[in-house]
């Protein structure tokens, strides 16, 4: 493949470029003819100010001290005002992949890359960012050792652990530092898979449990609250008395705990391409029986001694009504049962898993949390279309930490191409350096 030399790369490149040293030093010059060696690249900074920090150069044999910033054309220096930024005082050397600027007005030495590259690892790149597959560096996955592929997927297990156990915190002081509340929202949303999760979230923070608390006792009362907020009863024509029945009630308590003009809109549940025993009727009905049956469940997730525990958790029939019918007067040919044990993995995974780490984190448990890492590592890895995909290309995985791992791979690092934070497309553009 021939270098691309009439393409400019992404600024991130640039920075693995300069993080890793990968350009060609011999005679290294800056574009005003001063002779340049790098003693230390710095320190990356993520956050605001210059990309590289307490950086060491030799300039004509004078050594400096200072921060590094890197552009893709030397004239993006004023054009994101960086000469009128007090934070950039300290740059001491503008590295970039183009000089575009006939002079260089701003004084600060400029070091330009374009032609410092190996072609292979510009090549490499480009293909990467190029590439049709459905994953940048599915071509080359024979290349990359067993050992560094088990070393990529549990930097992504601990990350997504991380990730997760945020964006928990984040609910938690939300709903004022209430666990039960936390752990609500959390189990409706993943009653809802990817689908209908949006609206089931929803649904939760605008029915709040300290209602769904009151009415624990009550089966077809929890069920008028939740499908009454969620706009699933039929408007009007009863189909039958238990439907009369459940409109009677949401009536009754819309009225008392003025919640008329809190709920959702029809439209925002999805039916389309759904089994009827995925319908978010059914959905609601199987949740509904659950904080019928479970009135604490955030101790009751956190406590569980083992996979089979959690399993028992989620084992709640629907109410008979709901084990006959997919929707209000529609019959079901099949009786509709629990969640089934495949559901039930999912909520384990995605829910008790990373409520028991939050939990463990927020009160400094070491223990609990070697207990869920655990849990995860001892359920069978899951099977779905990504997990098959990096299998079918050779990313191979033992058990359901590593899905987790993959799952989190896929779409916080490949789908985003973001090859040059991966430990695998590190090594895939180091090899051809």
């Amino acid at each position: 493949m021939a270098l691309p030399k009439d393409k400019a790369p992404h600024e991130d490149f640039l920075h693995y470029v300069w993080r890793m040293q990968y350009f060609q030093k011999n005679d290294l010059q800056t574009k005003s003819q001063q002779s340049l060696l790098v003693l230390e690249r710095g320190q990356h900074n993520s956050n605001a100010g210059p990309d590289f920090n307490a950086a060491r150069i030799l300039l004509d044999g004078q050594e400096w001290l200072g921060d590094i910033e890197i552009h893709v054309k030397s004239s993006d220096w004023k054009r994101h005002q960086h000469h009128s930024n007090a934070a950039y005082q300290r740059v001491i050397l503008h590295v970039v992949w183009e000089d575009d600027l006939a002079d260089n007005s701003n004084s600060i030495p400029v070091l330009e890359l374009k032609n410092r590259l190996s072609n292979d690892l510009w090549v490499r790149y480009w293909q990467f960012f190029e590439c049709s597959e459905p994953f940048p560096c599915a071509p080359y996955l024979e290349d990359v050792p067993a050992q560094l592929q088990e070393r990529v997927l549990q930097q992504n297990w601990l990350a997504r652990q991380n990730r997760r156990i945020n964006s928990i915190h984040t609910l938690f002081l939300q709903n004022n530092r209430n666990l039960e509340e936390t752990a609500y929202q959390l189990l409706g949303q993943a009653y809802g898979l990817s689908i209908n999760q949006a609206p089931f979230l929803e649904l939760c923070k605008r029915l709040p449990h300290k209602y769904i608390q009151k009415h624990a006792d009550q089966l077809e009362v929890i069920e008028a609250l939740l499908f009454g907020m969620a706009s699933l009863l039929p408007p009007s024509s009863p189909h039958d008395a238990y439907t009369e029945t459940l409109q009677s009630h949401f009536q009754f308590l819309a009225h008392k705990y003025n919640l008329r003009y809190q709920t959702l809109a029809p439209e925002d549940w999805k039916f389309m391409r759904l089994r009827p025993p995925a319908f978010p009727t059914v959905r609601l009905a199987q949740f509904a029986a659950l904080l019928h049956q479970r009135t604490h469940f955030f101790a009751e997730l956190v406590e569980a001694d083992s996979i089979k525990s959690l399993k028992a958790f989620f084992d709640c029939p629907p109410s008979p009504y709901w084990q006959q019918h997919y929707d209000f007067g529609k019959e079901s040919k099949q009786t509709i049962g629990s969640i089934g044990h495949s559901f039930s993995e999912i909520l384990i995974l995605n829910v008790a898993i990373y409520l028991g780490l939050f939990y463990a984190e927020l009160k400094s448990l070491p223990v609990l949390a070697r207990k869920f890492v655990g849990f995860a590592e001892s359920m069978k890895a899951e099977q779905n279309k990504y997990v098959s995909l990096y299998n079918e290309l050779g990313f191979y995985t033992k058990n359901a930490a590593q899905t987790q791992a993959v799952m989190e791979l896929h779409r916080q690092m490949c789908q985003n191409k973001k090859c040059l934070s991966c430990g695998i497309g590190q090594f895939l553009l180091k090899s051809e350096t």
